[in-house]
């Protein structure tokens, strides 16, 4: 088994949320550019949402390490 690191592993999730997204956005032009924008301004907070929570968690991770002498 390959093990990947955990920053290469983060970029590679990071980059197919970001493509999934711009595929469903292009998905719905022909319904129309606003039911498109609204669609991308959901998408956008979502992802912008599950990033802030995964970013606070990996910081509260690395500053209890921190704090018990692991890091």
């Amino acid at each position: 088994m390959v093990l990947v690191k955990e920053g290469r592993f983060w970029i590679v999730v990071f980059a197919s949320v970001a493509l999934t997204g711009i595929v469903a956005i292009l998905l719905e032009v022909p319904m129309g550019p606003d039911v498109a924008l609204r669609d991308a301004y959901r998408l956008l907070s979502i992802f912008l949402g599950v990033l802030a929570g995964v970013s606070l968690g990996e910081y509260f991770k690395v500053r209890g390490a921190s704090r018990d002498g692991e890091a």
